[in-house]
C-alpha cells in the first residue's frame, strides 16, 4: 500500500513561496499581564503566550505574494483574499491535491427550455 505524505512543515516563514498551498494550524496569543505590584516595584513583566485554533483551520489557500512576515493568500474554497501575519499564525504546506478537493464542484446548469416544455406539456393536459 502506496502512502503520501500530504503535509510539510514549514521550517520557516522563508520556506514559502508563491504558487505553494498552505493550511493554518494554530495561532499564537501573546497576553500582557496586567499586574500592579511588578510595574511599581520594577520588575520584568512577562507576557503569557497561549496557542489556539483559528476559525479556518485546514481550509487550504493558495499563496499570492510573500513580504514577509505578511503572506498575502486566497482560499481554494471561497476565494477570499487575506493577509496572514507568519509572526502569530503557523503554517503548513500541503500537497495540491487536497487543496484542489477543497474547491466546491460548479452546480449543472439545466438547458435552456426544458423547464418550460414540460410547463407547457402539463398545461395542454389541464385544457
Amino acid at each position: 500500500m502506496k502512502t503520501t505524505t500530504l503535509t510539510q512543515r514549514i521550517r520557516s516563514p522563508e520556506d514559502i513561496q508563491v504558487g505553494d498551498y498552505v493550511v493554518k494550524t494554530h495561532r499564537r496569543y501573546q497576553l500582557v499581564p496586567c499586574d500592579i505590584e511588578r510595574s511599581i516595584t520594577g520588575e520584568a513583566i512577562k507576557p503569557i503566550i497561549l496557542f489556539g485554533w483559528p476559525y479556518d483551520a485546514g481550509e487550504p489557500s493558495k499563496v499570492r505574494a510573500v513580504c514577509l512576515p505578511f503572506v498575502m493568500v486566497q482560499c481554494c474554497k471561497y476565494g477570499i483574499r487575506e493577509a496572514i501575519d507568519t509572526r502569530q499564525d503557523v503554517l503548513m504546506k500541503v500537497d495540491k491535491t487536497y487543496a484542489k478537493a477543497a474547491k466546491p464542484k460548479p452546480e449543472k446548469k439545466m438547458k435552456k427550455g426544458k423547464g418550460k416544455k414540460r410547463n407547457k406539456r402539463k398545461k395542454r393536459k389541464n385544457k
